[in-house]
């Protein structure tokens, strides 16, 4: 793992969409973010990943939550290879 790349992410812009941030709450857990659109219109702003019980999902560490992020992008470039074939 970069070390270059985890303090990208955890700066206040984030880095390539993505941004590692503390929990409010709990400064000892952290929060995985992406930037996306919001409802309708051309409104974007960071959203947190959440789980299958609709609560923001935690990790123990920045690295745990960059892991996730990767993870899922992984998974949507798998999505996408599946319904648009080439």
């Amino acid at each position: 793992m970069n070390a270059d790349i985890m303090t990208k992410l955890q700066r206040h812009r984030g880095y390539q969409g993505w941004r590692i941030r503390p929990y409010p709450f709990n400064t000892a857990v952290f929060l995985a973010e992406t930037y996306t659109f919001f409802g309708r219109g051309n409104t974007k702003g960071w959203r947190a990943l959440w789980d299958e019980k609709d609560n923001y999902r935690t990790f123990p560490t920045p690295e745990q939550a960059y892991d996730t992020l990767l993870a899922m992008q992984q998974e949507l470039e798998d999505l996408e290879r599946q319904f648009n074939p080439e």
